[in-house]
């Protein structure tokens, strides 16, 4: 999840393993982490009101650093009418390699994908402009009605409102 605080740039993530969770935020140099085990989890929310749900924009996020070591805590807020409640988690800095396994490499991934898509759905509308272009052709040069193009326009344009629909 993406986020803005104090107008930077974070990235969030929330790994659920078992009966642990780790949270990680980046701001794409560094990266913090907390695991929080199911205990740990309850023995909070007991303190909150039981089965509280708020969604993710309903609350604030603020970033408290702490200036004499590399660690933060994570404030979120709720912003919601009625009732309103604090929670701080501390992060703890990670290394480069979490922030290269959990971050920059899943995202490279992710443009890779979508550059390898953005090539395929070019090649799709390349060869779909040279049928229209034969189609064109096909219709001028018959002279008889009855003889028709081996593949209409109409046609062309489904094939590829299909095959896009098939790569997804």
């Amino acid at each position: 999840m993406w986020f803005k605080i104090d107008g930077e740039n974070y990235i969030g993530k929330k790994i659920v393993n078992g009966e642990s969770c780790t949270i990680l935020i980046s701001d794409f140099k560094n990266v913090w982490h907390r695991a929080l085990h199911d205990y740990d989890l309850f023995s909070t929310f007991q303190e909150l009101i039981f089965n509280l749900f708020i969604e993710d924009d309903k609350v604030k996020k603020y970033l408290l650093k702490d200036n004499n070591n590399d660690n933060i805590v994570l404030k979120l807020e709720s912003i919601q009418i009625g009732v309103k409640f604090y929670f701080e988690i501390f992060l703890f800095k990670g290394n480069e390699e979490l922030l290269y396994n959990e971050f920059t490499l899943p995202l490279l991934q992710v443009v890779i994908e979508m550059e390898n898509r953005e090539k395929k759905l070019l090649e799709i509308i390349e060869e779909k402009t040279l049928e229209l272009e034969e189609c064109k052709q096909e219709k001028k040069s018959s002279v008889n009605e009855s003889i028709k193009p081996k593949t209409s326009c109409v046609k062309v344009s489904h094939q590829i409102n299909r095959t896009l629909l098939k790569e997804h």
